[in-house]
C-alpha cells in the first residue's frame, strides 16, 4: 500500500501479549457479583426451579456449544429478553468464559424480579465439568446475528448470494482504494525514490 516504514516486534506477538502493556483494569469487574459454580447450576436446572440460563456468547459461538435450554441474547439488546424472564425465579448468566455474564448481571436485575447470579468461569467451565452443550447452526436465526459479521458459511440460508457478494466487494477493492484517493496501493512514491 505504498508504506515505506515496516517495523517488527522483538519475539512475535507473544512478545507483545506476555511482556507488554498490562491490560486497562475494568473497574466493574472489582465488584463482587453474586455467582453460582456449575454443581449449583445443575441442582437449580435438576430441580425445574423455574430457572432461566441466559447465554451472552456472541451468536455464532451461541451456534457451536451452548448449556441446553439457554437462551441467547445481546447485551445492548437484554430488555428484548424480559418478557421470557417474567417468570422465572432464578436467572443465571453465562458467557464463555463468565467475564461478561459479571457484567451484565447489574443490568439483568434492572429487567427481572428473579434472582440473578453469573456462572463462576462461564460456559467454559461447564463443559469442563463434564456437562453437554447443545449445537445449533438454526439458533439464532441468521437475521439475529446482529453481533458479528456471518461469514457466508456460517449463514444457514443465502450462502450462494453472499459468497458472490463478498467476491464482488473483494474484486472491487482495488478500485475503490483508487477511488478513495488516500491510500496508494502498489504504486511507487517518487517522493521515496532512491
Amino acid at each position: 500500500m505504498g508504506h515505506h516504514d515496516v517495523f517488527v516486534v522483538t519475539g512475535g506477538l507473544s512478545a507483545v501479549r506476555d511482556g507488554g502493556t498490562p491490560m486497562a483494569p475494568v473497574p466493574e469487574l472489582a465488584t463482587p457479583v453474586p455467582a453460582i459454580d456449575v454443581p449449583g447450576l445443575v441442582r437449580l436446572l435438576d430441580a425445574g426451579d423455574d430457572t432461566v440460563v441466559l447465554d451472552l456468547a456472541r451468536s455464532v459461538d451461541y451456534r457451536d456449544g451452548h448449556i441446553p435450554g439457554a437462551l441467547w441474547g445481546i447485551r445492548t439488546r437484554l430488555e428484548a429478553l424480559a418478557p421470557r424472564l417474567a417468570e422465572a425465579r432464578h436467572v443465571v448468566v453465562t458467557s464463555p468464559d463468565g467475564t461478561l455474564a459479571r457484567l451484565a448481571v447489574g443490568e439483568m436485575r434492572g429487567l427481572t424480579a428473579a434472582d440473578v447470579v453469573a456462572l463462576e468461569g462461564g460456559t467454559q467451565q461447564w463443559h469442563a465439568h463434564g456437562r453437554p452443550l447443545i449445537k445449533d447452526r438454526t439458533t439464532p436465526p441468521d437475521e439475529a446475528c446482529v453481533d458479528c459479521y456471518l461469514r457466508p458459511y456460517d449463514r444457514n440460508s443465502g450462502v450462494e448470494e453472499a459468497m458472490h457478494a463478498y467476491l464482488s466487494w473483494e474484486i472491487d477493492l482495488v478500485n475503490e482504494i483508487v477511488r478513495d484517493g488516500t491510500v496508494r496501493f502498489g504504486v511507487d512514491d517518487p517522493a521515496h525514490a532512491a
